[in-house]
């Protein structure tokens, strides 16, 4: 499942998004159960500060038995957007700011992985706003993410395209292209993530992969876009090994839309759309 509210800032008391289910075993029985994963301020509300307390959950499907994964004790680091692997396994690809160097903006990211207990927690690379690939055959491991982040980064990062084109959680950069990487190689082998659209005159990002494994969705808008009002941002489909030129099939009429997230079965997408005056963020 897709990111609710990501081009949303989001206020220091609410819940800031419900992101993702899959189905880690339940402690007492071992049993498969389905868990959403989301991130909330709930053990500070009231901290005034843009992004304080954000930290990642877990709940049963029904709502019940909230527990707290992410623990972050420095000042202005923030922990969002879960994904959790569609294995069963447990797996939790989010983002953090706490990778960000001195003179980043608030909303610089990277992706870390844990396990749904909290443990592991471990650095993958920089980016933001993951999807898992499937699971495999016979319900083989989930192994690949998906994700956008600037083009041209490099370390220490530097000043101009690498920066976040809005404040928001998740924003990409101007350079943004969608990157895929294999999970156990970003931990064990230090693996570069690999670039599959590489386009100098659109910013992508909204990545999700289909059911199949196939297919990645994912947004793109011209970089000549208004970035806080983008009424030419589509959604467009290319395979998941980069090999064929993405096709659009939705957008380019005035009208923003984004967010893509496939059906189950493959079928269908739900997406985000704003329609009306173009002047209205």
């Amino acid at each position: 499942m897709r990111h609710v509210g990501r081009h949303l800032s989001f206020p220091a008391a609410v819940l800031a998004a419900t992101v993702g289910m899959s189905t880690p075993a339940a402690p007492d029985t071992g049993e498969p159960r389905s868990t959403i994963a989301f991130v909330s301020n709930r053990d500070e509300p009231d901290d005034p500060r843009p992004a304080a307390n954000w930290e990642i959950w877990l709940m049963d499907g029904d709502g019940t038995d909230p527990r707290r994964l992410t623990f972050n004790t420095e000042e202005g680091f923030a922990d969002f957007m879960p994904s959790l692997s569609p294995d069963g396994r447990g797996k939790i690809v989010f983002d953090s700011n706490r990778v960000r160097v001195q003179g980043e903006p608030l909303n610089t990211s990277g992706l870390f992985f844990m396990k749904h207990d909290g443990t592991e927690e471990t650095f993958l690379t920089r980016g933001s706003s993951a999807t898992w690939s499937p699971a495999g055959p016979h319900g083989s491991a989930s192994k690949n993410i998906a994700f956008h982040r600037s083009a041209s980064f490099t370390v220490p990062p530097v000043v101009g395209e690498q920066r976040p084109i809005r404040t928001d959680p998740g924003a990409p950069a101007f350079d943004s292209d969608i990157f895929v990487a294999n999970v156990d190689d970003l931990m064990e082998n230090g693996a570069q993530p690999r670039n599959i659209t590489n386009t100098a005159s659109y910013i992508e990002d909204d990545a999700d992969w289909s059911p199949d494994g196939e297919k990645i969705a994912f947004t793109r808008h011209p970089r000549s876009d208004n970035q806080n009002n983008s009424i030419r941002a589509e959604i467009c489909v290319m395979d998941a090994d980069g090999n064929e030129e993405p096709v659009c099939i939705l957008g380019g009429n005035g009208e923003e839309e984004r967010g893509p997230a496939w059906s189950p079965d493959g079928t269908r997408f739900a997406y985000a759309c704003r329609k009306g005056d173009p002047a209205t963020p």
